[in-house]
């Protein structure tokens, strides 16, 4: 009778950490497990620690350096790598473009903090991916500002990549298929041309028709929305996405995005 005890405990311990590994195999499946059709998403990525190539740095490309993190000097010590991901979507240019676009990301072992910025570009779309047209993007402090900033668990040291344009005039390279590709090398232009130029004209939002507003959260996994803060519309879509802290060999991070 307690042979039978012991071998009932030992299968419920069983059951119980198979299901446990289930239950963690499934937070990282290969498909993101978020609400919405399937057929509203037109882009859909995972990045691992090797597709961070920009960085370590402190600031994002703009006509002068702007902060990573609100608060945050450009020449701090609080430096990020970073990646850039084309959003494969379009804003403004006819009904189904107006509405924002919805970008869902899920995180594998963040330990520092995400920082999520936008950039845009307007022109013929061979021109826009050539670096002739018109730049913009979010604000990161002040009136207007907007965008997301996901804790992770911890502070650490980081790799060595590239630098992502150091100054108003720099291509970058994305880290899935670009939907426009004239050079055949998968790169877009940052390009600003004045002081203040561009700036604000891209947002995040936290819900589709809000304001937009710097999101701070510790969720691993969400949601935000990209919109236009005017009546500009955009040919191409660029997100990056910087990280601080450790990044062990196994983190990831898959993104899905669309109207």
């Amino acid at each position: 009778m307690k042979l039978n005890v012991k071998l009932v405990a030992a299968i419920a311990v069983l059951v119980l950490a198979v299901a446990g590994l289930v239950f963690l195999s499934s937070m990282y499946s290969a498909t993101i497990p978020m609400g919405g059709s399937d057929g509203n998403y037109t882009m859909e990525v995972t990045l691992d620690r090797d597709d961070f190539v920009y960085g370590p740095q402190s600031w994002k490309p703009y006509e002068s350096k702007l902060p990573v993190v609100p608060g945050s000097a450009t020449d701090g010590d609080n430096r990020f790598v970073m990646a850039f991901v084309d959003l494969r979507n379009t804003l403004g240019k006819n009904i189904t473009d107006s509405k924002p676009i919805e970008v869902e990301y899920i995180f594998k072992w963040l330990k520092g903090t995400a920082a999520f910025h936008v950039y845009g570009y307007k022109g013929p779309t061979t021109v826009a991916a050539q670096g002739e047209g018109i730049s913009w993007t979010n604000r990161v402090e002040g009136a207007g500002a907007s965008g997301l900033y996901v804790t992770g668990a911890e502070s650490g040291s980081l790799q060595a990549g590239g630098v992502a344009t150091a100054d108003n005039h720099g291509y970058v390279r994305v880290s899935n298929d670009p939907m426009y590709d004239e050079f055949g090398n998968g790169t877009y232009l940052v390009k600003f041309n004045k002081p203040g130029g561009g700036l604000n004209a891209l947002q995040i939002l936290a819900s589709p028709d809000g304001s937009p507003q710097v999101i701070y959260t510790s969720n691993q996994t969400g949601k935000f929305y990209v919109a236009s803060g005017s009546d500009n519309s955009y040919d191409t879509l660029l997100l990056l996405v910087a990280v601080n802290g450790t990044m062990p060999g196994d983190f990831q991070l898959r993104i899905r995005a669309g109207h």
